[in-house]
C-alpha cells in the first residue's frame, strides 16, 4: 500500500500573542515545550498543543514547528533551524526532508541531522513508538522525568508536572560554584531528583527510557586549517545571510575571540544587523577591568567597521520579586538574573540573538587544568568539572552513573574525549539554562551548532585548536581589520592564507 508523505508547519508567532501580566508571570517558561502523556493543561493558555505519537505537545507559540508524515510515521521539529545541506530554514521540508531519510533508517535520518544546525528538538517514531534528541549542543534542552511519560524545556517546569523533589545532594547548582568551582552539576543531573537532561549526541527511546549514543560514529579525520577555513567560511556566511531575509539579526560583539570571528562572518549582512555589548555597572562607574574591556573595545570596534552598535544596560545583578522567582524557575543554573529583564528594556525587541559561545568546543578548553588523564573515565569527568577543586565521591559515582548511560566509553580511540565532554557536559548541561535567561525577550541561534561544523573545527591539531587558528584565519579572511583590535587584552596574529 502507497502512503503520501503530508508537512505541515506553523510560522512563530510575535511576542504580541504573549498576554503581559503585572506580575510578570507571561515571562515563566518563555519559548518553552512540554512533552507528555499526562492529562495536564497547558503551562499558559496561548500555548499550542498538538497530538504527536500518542503524546501531546504544548508548547510557546513563538517557537516554529512542523511535522512530516507517512502513514504512521513521522518526524517533527520544533524551534529553529538551517539545513546547510540543501540551504533552507524551511522547518516543513526539513521534517520531511528528515523523513525520507527515516524511511530508510533511523541512523540515515540522524546522519542528515548532522547538517541541520540551529536550537531545536527533534521527535520521530511510528505510532507511539517515539524517540527524542535535542540539537548539537542541547541549545533547546530536553529534561526527561525518570518516573513518567514526560518532557520539557525546563526542569523545573517538569518537576512541577511530575511531583519530582528536590535532589537530597546537589538541590542547587548555583551553590556549589563557591565551593566547587562548578559550572553545572555532575552527569546529566538536575535540581530535582528524578528529572534529568537528555545529553547531546544521544537520544532517548521513549516507551523505554533507553539512551543510545550515535555519535561520534567512525575516527575523526585530521584536515589543515586553511582546508578547514575554506570550508567552514561559506557554510558560517551563507547562514547569516539566509536568517536575514526573515529575521532582524542582534549579534552579541565582546573583546573574545568567539564573538569577533560571527562578526567577522557577518559582513555580507552587516548593513542589516545590530551588534551590542553588555554595560555592566562598573563600567558606568569608571571602574577598570574585563567587563570595561568588552565595552570599550566592542565600542570600538564597531566604530571601526561602521556597525550599529548599542549598550545593553545591565542596572543590578538581581531584579526583584516576583521576577527574581520567576527568572531562578526558568534557569536553574544561572549566570546572570538581571540579562533578561535588560533585554526587555533595551528596546531591542524582536529580534534573533546570534550568540558565538560554542567555538570551545574545539579549543582545548580543558588543557589549562594540569595534565588531563585519558581515557576519560569518571574520576577525570568530576576533576575537570570542579577545575581542580576537587573529585569528592559523590561527583564521581553520579559521573559513573553518566558515564555508563550515555556509553562515554565506546568514543574511546575516536575523538579528544575532553572536547567531547566540554561538547556534551558544559554545553549540554549549562547553555540551556543560560539562554533560558534571554529567552524572555528573544530567541537565540548560533552559526556553529551542527555536528558538521564542530566535526570540522575538531579535526585541525591540538596546538592550533589551542591557539584559535581556525578563527584567526576566518577573521583574517573575511573581516582583517578585526584583527588590529586586542582579544581579551591582547593583539592577536592573523592567520596565514594561501599565496
Amino acid at each position: 500500500m502507497l502512503f503520501r508523505t503530508d508537512s505541515s508547519s506553523t510560522t512563530p508567532a510575535s511576542d504580541s500573542a504573549v498576554t503581559p501580566s503585572d506580575d510578570h508571570r507571561h515571562l515563566l517558561w518563555a519559548r518553552g515545550y512540554l512533552y507528555t502523556s499526562i492529562d495536564v493543561a497547558p503551562p499558559h493558555p496561548w500555548w499550542r498543543s498538538q497530538e504527536l505519537g500518542g503524546r501531546t505537545l504544548h508548547h510557546d507559540p513563538r517557537l516554529g514547528f512542523a511535522v512530516a508524515c507517512r502513514g504512521r510515521s513521522f518526524v517533527a521539529l520544533l524551534g529553529i533551524a538551517v539545513d546547510i545541506a540543501d540551504w533552507t530554514t524551511d522547518l516543513g521540508g526539513i521534517a520531511a526532508k528528515l523523513l525520507s531519510r527515516r524511511r530508510r533508517s533511523r541512523d540515515r535520518m540522524i546522519e542528515a541531522l548532522d547538517f541541520v544546525c540551529g536550537r531545536y528538538i527533534v521527535i520521530d517514531g511510528r505510532g507511539s513508538n517515539v524517540w527524542v534528541q535535542s540539537d548539537a549542543t542541547g541549545m533547546r534542552p530536553v529534561h526527561y522525568s525518570e518516573k513518567a511519560d514526560a518532557f520539557s524545556s525546563h526542569a523545573h517546569l517538569l518537576a512541577e508536572v511530575t511531583g519530582a523533589p528536590r535532589h537530597p545532594v546537589f538541590p542547587d547548582p548555583n551553590e556549589l560554584f563557591a565551593r566547587h568551582r562548578t559550572y553545572a552539576l555532575p552527569g546529566n543531573l538536575t535540581p530535582w531528583d528524578t528529572v534529568r537532561t537528555l545529553t547531546p549526541n544521544t537520544d532517548m527511546h521513549v516507551p523505554t527510557k533507553r539512551v543510545r549514543r550515535f555519535y561520534p560514529r567512525v575516527e575523526m579525520a585530521r584536515r589543515d586549517p586553511l582546508e578547514v577555513i575554506d570550508h567552514l567560511g561559506p557554510i558560517l556566511e551563507s547562514q547569516l545571510e539566509l536568517l536575514s531575509r526573515d529575521h532582524r539579526l542582534l549579534i552579541s560583539l565582546t573583546a573574545g575571540l568567539d564573538s569577533r570571528t560571527t562578526t567577522a562572518v557577518s559582513r555580507s549582512v552587516a548593513d542589516r544587523a545590530t551588534y551590542f555589548c553588555y554595560e555592566f555597572p562598573e563600567v558606568r562607574q569608571g571602574r577598570t577591568g574585563k567587563k570595561s574591556r568588552d565595552s570599550d573595545v566592542s565600542r570600538e570596534l564597531a566604530d571601526k567597521l561602521g556597525l550599529d552598535f548599542r549598550r545593553v544596560p545591565m542596572p543590578y545583578r538581581y531584579p526583584e520579586e516576583p521576577l527574581l522567582s520567576i527568572t531562578r524557575a526558568n534557569a536553574s543554573l544561572y549566570s546572570h538574573p538581571a540579562l533578561g529583564l535588560s533585554h526587555l528594556e533595551s528596546g531591542l525587541d524582536g529580534y534573533l540573538h546570534i550568540r558565538s559561545n560554542h567555538y570551545g568546543i574545539a579549543r582545548r578548553w580543558y588543557s589549562v587544568l594540569g595534565k588531563v588523564r585519558t581515557p576519560v573515565g569518571p574520576r577525570e569527568m568530576a576533576r575537570v568539572l570542579t577545575e581542580l577543586h576537587g573529585d569528592g565521591e559523590p561527583f564521581v559515582e553520579e559521573f559513573g552513573r553518566f558515564h555508563d548511560l550515555v556509553d562515554f566509553g565506546a568514543t574511546e580511540g575516536l575523538c579528544d574525549q575532553h572536547e567531547l565532554l566540554y561538547w556534551e557536559h558544559r554545553m549540554g548541561t549549562w547553555i540551556g539554562c543560560f539562554l533560558a535567561e534571554s529567552d524572555v525577550a528573544y530567541e537565540t541561534y548560533t552559526v556553529v551548532n551542527a555536528r558538521h561544523i564542530y566535526e570540522w573545527m575538531m579535526s585541525v591539531k591540538a596546538k592550533l585548536r589551542r591557539n584559535g587558528a581556525v578563527q584567526r584565519g576566518l577573521i583574517t579572511a573575511y573581516w582583517p581589520e578585526a584583527m588590529d583590535f586586542p582579544v581579551n587584552g591582547k593583539l592577536k596574529d592573523r592567520f596565514p592564507q594561501r599565496a
